[in-house]
């Protein structure tokens, strides 16, 4: 009985997933990687949707550790590449709540950029291509604004209304139209 190409195949995907692990491990750079974040208001407590609170982030090795204290924090969000980002806000509107006017994008728990935005709320965000983040935010009433930020540094790259016809819109804004 031959196990020839049994074997040969066995070998094959034992390289393949060692040189998976070895990606893995480069992409890390020895580090754990952010891969998940969410919003809590406390250690126990999940924040309920919509509201503000702290970024606790997850890491690729299970462990998880809060990026902020003092709260104010909303829109979560990491990059395949371990960037996390989220919304931040001080002041309240006296009808709306909370004004989360502004982005924060970190890596390793240190602040790297902030954003701040003209609109008082941020509804939606995401990281673009790997430099560029993009920011939908609006006023309490009224169509939108749709904008592309370098990151680092946070300069404005490129902008539109929230209300665009889809086909005039910019591929980038287009998953950020009004609906």
């Amino acid at each position: 009985m031959s196990h020839g190409p049994f074997l040969l195949r066995a070998i094959a995907l034992g390289v393949l997933l060692v040189a998976d692990v070895l990606a893995e491990d480069h992409r890390d750079n020895g580090l754990r990687r952010p891969v998940a974040a969410r919003i809590m208001w406390s250690k126990d407590h999940e924040a309920d949707p919509e509201h503000f609170g702290d970024v606790l982030v997850r890491y690729s090795d299970g462990s998880t550790a809060f990026w902020t204290r003092g709260g104010g924090c909303a829109l979560p969000g990491v990059s395949p590449d371990g960037l996390v980002g989220w919304t931040h806000g001080a002041e309240r509107n006296r009808t709306q709540g909370v004004m989360n006017n502004t982005l924060l994008i970190a890596r390793q728990q240190h602040v790297f950029a902030t954003i701040r935005v003209d609109e008082p709320f941020i509804d939606e965000w995401a990281f673009g291509d790997g430099s560029a983040v993009v920011v939908r935010s609006r006023g309490p009433h009224g169509p939108s604004t749709i904008q592309k930020f370098q990151i680092p540094g946070g300069r404005l790259l490129a902008q539109c209304p929230g209300s665009e016809i889809p086909e005039k819109a910019p591929d980038w804004a287009r998953p950020f139209l009004d609906r």
